[in-house]
């Protein structure tokens, strides 16, 4: 009996470990392919990689100031220039704090580890993408989802530059992967992110 083509039968749940098993490392060629052109692109010139607001406050930081904008950074308001430091919360304090860290470990190499950083964080946004479609649908869907993430040329793009979005992005697809969970009934089995990453 010849095969047809189905969108439900390529839609379907219980596609068999085989297959499943294709669309997971589908998924993750998709993944490394963008995260891979992303950093032939931006890996050679690393000295460039740019950061605001956060990486401001993040030199600050490091260097023992607190939380606070350098007066010379200031750019959504008039400019202070006293030469000191202003409290703010402008920005978010994980990806901020990271940062810090990254300064204050790596010195003058610290654009190269935030960029590795991010491009990680890159990675992980298509690994949960991924999951979370395959949770709510199926892996066919969670490919798909995969997919047209990859397609928006914006969003790797992001990784380029010292800024929250990919942090922000994996935080929030962490968080809806555990609200599956927990409506799935499991409220105490948040699943780890590597079991997520090889099931």
């Amino acid at each position: 009996m010849p095969r047809t083509f189905s969108l439900s039968g390529i839609m379907a749940r219980d596609g068999g470990p085989a297959r499943l098993d294709r669309y997971h490392v589908a998924a993750w060629f998709v993944a490394l392919i963008v995260v891979g052109r992303v950093s032939f692109a931006v890996l050679p010139e690393w000295r460039r990689v740019m950061g605001w607001e956060a990486y401001w406050i993040a030199q600050s930081l490091a260097i023992g100031e607190g939380f606070t904008f350098p007066s010379a950074k200031r750019w959504l308001y008039e400019s202070v220039s006293d030469g000191g430091f202003h409290a703010t919360a402008w920005m978010d304090p994980v990806y901020t704090y990271v940062l810090s860290a990254l300064i204050h470990l790596f010195g003058e190499y610290h654009q190269l580890a935030a960029l590795i950083f991010n491009l990680l964080l890159l990675l992980g946004v298509f690994a949960l993408t991924y999951h979370l479609g395959k949770r709510l649908i199926s892996a066919p869907a969670g490919l798909m989802a995969v997919v047209a993430l990859a397609l928006i040329e914006a969003y790797p793009a992001v990784a380029r530059d010292m800024n929250n979005t990919t942090l922000a992005s994996a935080l929030v697809l962490l968080s809806a992967l555990a609200l599956v969970e927990f409506l799935e009934g499991h409220p105490t089995a948040v699943p780890a992110c590597w079991d997520w990453c090889w099931d």
